[in-house]
């Protein structure tokens, strides 16, 4: 069976189970800020690529058609990046989480003994 040392100890363990929500309700709110930031980011530059190329279709300018293609590139690389660093940023998140939760296992493990 298992059992707690002491009241002390299981006050110690809900402050910690306080503590992580916490901590918990910060890394969503990051989370989140980030998520919202780059898919507002994101939906911009999908505008800026479809003027671009509205732009290129109605002109009959070589040149032109070619700098703005370029733009577009450039453009399109961006938003590539800025998708990845999302991806990264909420893997990032994740394995933070993770390794809380790990933490507060070992803690709750450390205190709790057979007998």
């Amino acid at each position: 069976k298992f059992y707690l040392e002491s009241p002390e100890v299981i006050e110690n363990i809900k402050e910690e189970i306080e503590t992580n929500k916490a901590i918990d309700e910060d890394i969503k709110k990051k989370k989140n800020k980030i998520r919202e930031t780059t898919h507002k980011e994101i939906k911009d530059l999908d505008k800026e690529i479809k003027s671009l190329k509205k732009q290129a279709r109605e002109t009959s300018i070589l040149q032109t058609k070619l700098e703005l293609g370029r733009e577009q590139k450039a453009k399109e690389d961006l938003r590539r990046k800025k998708r990845a660093r999302l991806f990264d940023e909420q893997d990032e998140i994740s394995q933070r989480k993770d390794q809380i939760l790990d933490e507060l296992q070992q803690r709750l493990y450390g205190r709790v003994h057979r007998r």
